[in-house]
């Protein structure tokens, strides 16, 4: 494992990127399960068309996913997706972001999420990015902060798992 975030590479995703991606997904709801709201079990279900189509849209202006690599393994995943409604269009939001435990704390959460971030940014009109984070979950709240991210809210009972209730911080970042 190299220890330098210069051996990263951080890109955006294509469909034939669905089979990592999905693997490396679920492997995230399977370690995490409070951090996402997708279920491990829904998750399963979905093709790798599907996972193609979620990742790495045909036009890339309402969706797309980024990816950190070592090597030509994934080790860092993000996904940004715009509002559909008219009175939305101006947010998108930032989902599934997860970095395997092994390259935490390496520097690679940032250069993924700065991609994420541009993403959004290359989005005609889209102003906020927003998303959400378990309250708990402190490593994951002080870097969306370090980012420009602030909180705008709290749902408590956010995610139900496995029977528990988890609050989650909604958060946004001004991109106009």
């Amino acid at each position: 494992m190299p220890d330098q975030p210069e051996s990263i590479a951080v890109r955006k995703l294509t469909a034939d990127d669905a089979p990592a991606f999905q693997a490396l997904r679920l492997a995230a709801l399977e370690e995490c399960p409070t951090a996402f709201g997708a279920s491990l079990a829904d998750e399963r279900e979905l093709s790798l068309s599907e996972v193609a189509q979620r990742i790495a849209p045909p036009d890339h202006g309402g969706a797309g996913g980024v990816g950190a690599y070592a090597g030509d393994a994934l080790v860092g995943i993000a996904c940004v997706f715009r509002a559909r409604g008219g009175k939305e269009r101006h947010k998108a939001y930032l989902v599934s972001v997860y970095v395997v435990p092994a390259y935490r704390g390496k520097g690679v959460s940032a250069p993924l999420l700065d991609a994420a971030i541009g993403l959004a940014r290359a989005m005609p009109g889209v102003r906020r990015l927003n998303l959400t984070v378990n309250v708990a979950n402190t490593a994951a709240l002080a870097l969306y902060r370090r980012l420009g991210f602030v909180v705008y809210g709290e749902e408590v009972e956010g995610l139900c798992v496995d029977g528990v209730y988890q609050d989650e911080y909604l958060m946004t970042l001004a991109l106009a």
